[in-house]
């Protein structure tokens, strides 16, 4: 059986980090994605790796299609394919609605919803040429609970659910 590769953002810390780490205990080739700090997705693959797993570092920044398509080209190449998708990246910024920046807001909708979108859509053509691909949208429970001082997650959180029903649809 050959072995499957997934891909999973923002994997250098936090729940996407543990979805790594489990995918490669599963006898997957994981992709670890890290936007800005190198060294803690590098710290993440030397623990799969020393726990018998195979994993490498990638990185890009989610929110840039070309950051993305050269992580996707990247794949393409080293791995020759891409089974599985897990979109977890993710930044989250509080502040009062009054009082919330204008690009504060803007980076978490381009980072949380938008970089969603620009992954799976760069990731479709290695994902079809797979008989077991699999994509899996990271959201919150902000997604249904309006919260103070937190709109903007919110809003980027249930985006991600309709993005993951409406692709679910076409894809």
């Amino acid at each position: 059986m050959n072995k499957k590769t997934a891909l999973v953002t923002g994997a250098s810390s936090g729940i996407g980090a543990c979805i790594a780490t489990k995918l490669a205990q599963e006898n997957i080739n994981v992709w670890v994605n890290y936007s800005r700090k190198k060294e803690p997705a590098e710290e993440i693959v030397k623990q799969i790796i020393a726990q018998g797993g195979q994993a490498q570092s990638i990185q890009a920044d989610v929110s840039v299609e070309d950051s993305v398509k050269q992580m996707m080209a990247e794949i393409k190449t080293v791995s020759g394919g891409l089974d599985y998708l897990v979109n977890n990246a993710g930044i989250f910024f509080t502040g009062s609605f009054k009082e919330f920046s204008v690009a504060d807001w803007k980076k978490q909708l381009e980072v949380n919803l938008l970089g969603k979108f620009i992954v799976l859509q760069a990731a479709i053509p290695l994902l079809e040429q797979s008989p077991v691909a699999s994509v899996v949208n990271i959201s919150s429970r902000l997604s249904k609970l309006a919260l103070a001082n937190v709109s903007a997650s919110c809003c980027a959180s249930a985006g991600v659910v309709m993005l993951t029903q409406t692709a679910a649809l076409e894809l």
